[in-house]
């Protein structure tokens, strides 16, 4: 049944069968209770729709409708502290500084994990386009980030600089 609560129409179904139920046994709506399918209903649909009424559009019973505001302020509020963190100087230079490693005295090797870490970061985060063009700037690659062509020249240095590395341990 788990399948149910990621598709939005299965989610308002599961709520209208609440509602049902209810009508078939004589329970007052504002008597009606909330089920764990009904409340991971109420949850995926806050989650889809976070920016409609869903429990006015659905009709949802009173406890029904406080358990999706409840959630959509939750996803609301999850959804600010990560564009925070997105943002935060010291989240990025830590993030960047953990995936970047010591890279010793070889540019060749920084520059390509400085951008494999941007990349990351980028995706992980969602950052919006004026600081993915900041983070970019760092390695001299355009607002919209690097093209086919610096990433393969990034990687070409990479490999080479493991070929002498390699070579010298020999």
């Amino acid at each position: 049944m788990l399948h149910k609560y990621r598709n939005p129409i299965e989610a308002a179904c599961l709520i209208a069968r609440s509602k049902l139920y209810a009508g078939i046994g004589g329970i007052p709506l504002d008597k009606c209770r909330v089920n764990n399918d009904a409340l991971r209903a109420i949850e995926r649909l806050a989650e889809v729709f976070p920016d409609r009424d869903m429990a006015s559009e659905l009709s949802m019973p009173p406890k029904h409708r406080m358990e999706f505001e409840r959630a959509r302020k939750s996803i609301v509020e999850k959804e600010q502290q990560r564009r925070r963190l997105a943002t935060a100087p010291d989240l990025i230079i830590g993030t960047l500084r953990q995936e970047v490693g010591g890279c010793g005295q070889y540019y060749e090797l920084w520059l390509p994990r400085m951008m494999r870490a941007i990349s990351s970061h980028i995706r992980k985060y969602s950052v919006d386009k004026a600081v993915a063009a900041v983070l970019w700037a760092i390695v001299d690659c355009a607002a919209d980030g690097p093209t086919d062509k610096d990433w393969n020249e990034a990687c070409e240095m990479e490999s080479e600089v493991w070929a002498e590395i390699r070579e010298a341990m020999e």
